[in-house]
């Protein structure tokens, strides 16, 4: 019926976040962008355990899928597994994944359903991919959130290309050089910027 107020240190202040550090791990007040209050309280209880409380009358709007991933702070645990959460249109051509990356409203998913309908391409997800090395290469792996698509399979494929995209009155390509997209990779990257060892855990990633 109520949330209870974490103790601790606060690391992060959003308008829909509040993280604390606390003596077993994080704890968070998790709510969504204009609305007041909390919809749920993560508090972590040891080193590989967390429990999660819901408001109870918050509980029916909660329908949209990235609650699912806010709620068990899954770029937290993945993190520590060498992997990392890309908003992305994900998609495989000729046996490889093309991930379209951008803010939202840029065009990924026109971009995607462009390549499908000229290219033969397939839609993984149209909204994240996880990212990951099997075999020593890196490869996108499905997730169970895609947004406003509705396009979520559970498929890997290695990655052929990360492709930036940004609107323009003509159509161009053009390959980046590693300082030219390292910050464009990182503003889509899931990035708790608070924790300290996992920021920097993340950018390595990102560079390599």
């Amino acid at each position: 019926d109520h949330l209870p107020q974490p103790e601790g240190k606060v690391l992060a202040r959003r308008p829909d976040l509040l993280v604390f550090q606390g003596e077993a791990g994080e704890s968070r007040l998790i709510g969504v962008k204009g609305t007041e209050g909390y919809y749920a309280c993560y508090q972590e209880v040891a080193s590989d355990m967390a429990q999660v409380l819901l408001e109870r009358d918050r509980i029916q709007g909660l329908h949209i899928d990235p609650v699912f991933t806010s709620l068990l702070a899954l770029e937290r645990r993945l993190i520590a597994r060498d992997s990392l959460i890309l908003h992305c249109a994900y998609m495989v051509y000729q046996g490889e994944a093309i991930l379209f990356s951008a803010p939202s409203e840029t065009g990924k998913t026109t971009q995607a359903n462009l390549w499908e309908k000229y290219r033969g391409s397939r839609t993984v997800n149209g909204d994240r991919s996880l990212l990951g090395k099997k075999n020593g290469r890196w490869t996108a792996q499905g997730w169970p959130v895609c947004g406003t698509s509705e396009v979520c399979h559970d498929e890997a494929f290695p990655i052929r290309a990360v492709v930036m995209l940004s609107q323009a009155k003509e159509n161009r390509a053009v390959r980046m050089t590693p300082g030219q997209a390292f910050p464009l990779v990182y503003s889509q990257i899931t990035v708790n910027r608070w924790n300290r060892e996992d920021h920097i855990h993340t950018m390595d990633l990102i560079q390599d």
